[in-house]
């Protein structure tokens, strides 16, 4: 059966987008945003009936009560609030409902939520796409060990890609995520972008089940336990990218101005893969 999930992207949600430090590149930071409209307009040109995004928690809301590795939001709608701005979001919750039966069936357990906030993980990247449409948040479970591995993530992906085939739903997914960064560590100023660059030549190429050979030790070395969202995200684009359906494929990630020894800062451009193309040749 040919997948309906027509198309999908890779955005960060570093809250330096909207607490903007005196050390942010504005530049850069304006640079993301402009390549984020962009795709957000030509995902929306591809007229989904639903659209998902795959986000951690940040230990937020799931850590005093419960861990679950994968919960589906099923409310109606989501507030959340941060850096002086308001989220909110209407919840498709009739389909969420439906993908949890149907993923309870494919050996999957997820738990799911009526009450669970956005976050900026959620909130950053649906504002820079311009989204206002309803959407089904997905959370992943990335910062609270033990966690979900890269491989039952991607199953996770799959499966979810399989039950949106069945229910006929034209389907965009989102996955939010930075790479190497280690907030509250001496570590923040020296993220591994040689690691990050290797990561994103692989997906440049089409090796996108590379992603599920990274082990948790590996992950929390170089500081990418958020990546944990996207394994499953590119489940749907091996899906996808068999299909003669349109298909945009994005992954975005930034380093912004880290501040570096005694004062110095370290500017780099965002790293950009973006194509229009339903082949994952480079």
């Amino acid at each position: 059966m040919m997948s309906t999930v027509i198309g999908g992207a890779m955005l960060p949600h570093a809250p330096q987008f909207f607490t903007m430090p005196e050390t942010e590149d504005k530049k850069n930071v304006e640079h993301v945003r402009e390549v984020a409209a962009d795709i957000g307009n030509r995902l929306r040109a591809l007229k989904p009936d639903l659209w998902i995004i795959f986000s951690n928690d940040h230990a937020e809301q799931f850590f005093h009560n419960a861990a679950p590795p994968f919960t589906v939001h099923v409310g109606g709608e989501a507030t959340g609030d941060f850096a002086g701005r308001k989220f909110h979001w209407k919840i498709p919750s009739e389909i969420g409902f439906e993908i949890v039966r149907q993923l309870y069936r494919q050996n999957f357990d997820p738990a799911f939520t009526s009450t669970a906030k956005i976050d900026y993980a959620i909130g950053i990247p649906l504002t820079h796409i311009g989204h206002t449409e309803p959407v089904l948040p997905i959370y992943v479970n990335a910062y609270l060990p033990p966690q979900p591995t890269m491989e039952r993530c991607y199953a996770f992906g799959q499966a979810v890609a399989r039950t949106v085939t069945a229910l006929g739903l034209k389907t965009v997914v989102l996955s939010s995520g930075g790479m190497s960064h280690f907030p509250g560590t001496d570590r923040y100023s020296n993220p591994e972008l040689g690691w990050d660059t290797r990561v994103l030549d692989q997906l440049r190429s089409g090796k996108l089940k590379s992603l599920i050979g990274y082990d948790e030790t590996e992950l929390d070395d170089t500081g990418n336990i958020g990546l944990r969202c996207w394994p499953a995200r590119p489940a749907r684009w091996e899906s996808a990218s068999r299909t003669s359906s349109p298909w945009i494929r994005a992954g975005i990630t930034t380093t912004p101005r880290w501040p570096g020894p005694v004062g110095t800062t370290t500017p780099s451009a965002p790293r950009i893969i973006l194509r229009s193309s339903p082949s994952w040749s480079s």
